[in-house]
């Protein structure tokens, strides 16, 4: 598991059918563009490692950053009235989860409003939500997912265009 797994779990949660509030868009590391609702992106943005006693084992802990992005257009006052509510929405559904994946439950640490001259003339607030939870990395299983893809690395080739294809097979049968 790795903090991929995490963003992607997140993601997966805010789009589900059964959530509520619906967002825009939602997206891993990547900013969403034109919301008429709000929209969020989610990024592992940095970790620390922390050595499990006399074994390989590690312990990573994962900061992860959720960018909430509001866009309206009549006014900051408008937005803003948006925001706080989105803000919490955002923390409730977090708070404390692991989202079934073999983590520590989620701790929201602070949020901060982020947004840019530019951001404000586009229409837009912008709020950071800081968040954290850790999980063990373990030798064994950290080498056989390397492998994987060191194979899908190795089996890429460039072609007189510098294009790159595989010719690794997936399991769904696809090339």
């Amino acid at each position: 598991m790795t903090a991929f797994d995490v963003e992607n779990a997140i993601e997966t949660l805010f789009t589900e059918s059964s959530v509520p509030f619906t967002f825009k868009k939602v997206d891993i590391s990547k900013l969403p563009t034109a919301l008429t609702r709000p929209g969020i992106t989610v990024a592992a943005t940095s970790g620390d490692y922390e050595s499990l006693g006399m074994s390989d084992n590690l312990k990573e802990s994962i900061q992860i950053i959720i960018l909430l992005v509001l866009k309206n257009v009549a006014s900051e006052k408008e937005r803003r009235r948006q925001a706080h509510p989105a803000v919490h929405y955002v923390v409730s559904k977090l708070q404390g989860q692991t989202l079934g994946l073999e983590i520590e439950p989620i701790l929201l640490k602070n949020w901060r409003e982020t947004t840019t001259q530019e951001n404000l003339e586009e229409g837009l607030l912008l709020v950071e939500i800081n968040l954290s939870t850790a999980l063990n990395v373990t030798p064994d299983i950290e080498e056989r997912e390397y492998r994987l893809l060191e194979s899908i690395w190795t089996s890429y080739k460039f072609g007189e265009d510098e294009s790159m294809s595989s010719n690794v097979k997936l399991t769904n049968g696809d090339e």
